[in-house]
């Protein structure tokens, strides 16, 4: 894993690739994984240009939306306000982040927009300005009370625009509702498991993450699977609930009803190796004929479902609409 594709969860310091939903070390929502709310995070200017580049290139990779140089700009000349429109959990979670960086943030409500932004540089403007009508004519004078009494008004106007934060509510993908509670669940799970266990359920995630991700990519292999919009993508999530279930059966659970846990939970394991084994032969692979190919996902799609009805947990039902995530 290359450092500029990955980037360090705060709760346990694992590097991840940036496009995991969450840790699947200790189960933390990815910093751009956010819920929307009526909170702030704001971020100090940073002098360091080797900390603003890590800064903006993490953002960058939490949001693609963010405007790469004007982000960096602002961190240049002062306090700047990153995200709004989010909730606390969500606000939190990017100032831990932003904070194991080494950059100074902070969850702000409210806005700073009323009178307050009439005291800014523009009232300097306007003494001097009064300062010299005294001393000036009728005609000079007219000129520099208007520059007084307008300075002021200017100054609050870019000031706000200086305040306007980098990312807005509509700038961004607010689905971490989808991922929040399985994020937590898994969390949960995984630090009760014994290593061996906990083992298998992180190599799930991470395969689960990875599969996902080549289906958004591309490829022959992806289009022909329906990228993600199609049922290869879905079986693919409901896997890692699945196997969530199962772990979680695997530390409560004793004797042979254990040990039958652990057999599911290492099928499932095998079954997402297998799945991404395949996929990446066929991205690897030379074109195939759109007939071989979709015998191929049928068989693959078909061999996902019998593992699921093996090994589902009684409480967690087989989704046969799709819910996409």
């Amino acid at each position: 894993m290359q450092p500029e594709n990955s980037i360090v969860c705060p709760q346990c310091g694992t590097r991840n690739e940036k496009s995991y939903p969450f840790c699947p070390e200790c189960g933390e929502l990815q910093p751009g994984v956010v819920s929307r709310g009526s909170v702030s995070v704001e971020l100090q200017d940073i002098a360091s240009e080797r900390i603003r580049e890590e800064v903006v290139d993490s953002i960058k990779s939490w949001f693609p939306a963010v405007d790469v140089l004007r982000a960096s700009s602002a961190l240049k000349r002062g306090n700047c306000i990153l995200i709004t429109g989010v909730d606390e959990e969500s606000a939190n979670r990017i100032v831990r982040a932003l904070k194991s960086m080494k950059a100074g943030a902070w969850v702000s409500r409210g806005s700073d927009f009323g009178a307050w932004s009439l005291v800014n540089g523009g009232l300097a403007v306007s003494l001097f300005a009064l300062t010299a009508a005294m001393f000036t004519g009728w005609g000079p004078a007219i000129l520099l009370f208007m520059v007084a009494a307008g300075a002021p008004l200017v100054g609050a106007l870019l000031k706000r625009k200086r305040r306007e934060p980098l990312l807005s509510a509509n700038a961004f993908q607010a689905h971490a509702d989808r991922w929040r509670g399985l994020s937590a669940e898994y969390g949960k799970v995984v630090a009760s498991l014994e290593p061996e266990e906990a083992g298998l359920l992180k190599s799930i995630a991470r395969g689960v993450f990875d599969l996902r991700e080549r289906l958004k990519a591309p490829s022959l292999a992806a289009t022909a699977a329906g990228d993600t919009t199609g049922d290869l993508y879905e079986r693919v999530h409901e896997t890692l609930r699945s196997a969530v279930a199962i772990a979680g059966r695997v530390s409560l659970e004793t004797g042979e009803n254990k040990d039958m846990a652990k057999r599911e939970l290492a099928s499932l394991k095998d079954l997402v190796d297998d799945t991404s084994r395949w996929f990446q032969a066929r991205e690897s692979a030379d074109v195939r004929e759109g007939t071989a190919l979709a015998e191929d996902l049928r068989r693959v799609k078909e061999s996902i479902d019998s593992i699921l009805r093996e090994v589902r947990s009684p409480d967690v039902p087989f989704q046969s609409e799709k819910t996409r995530v």
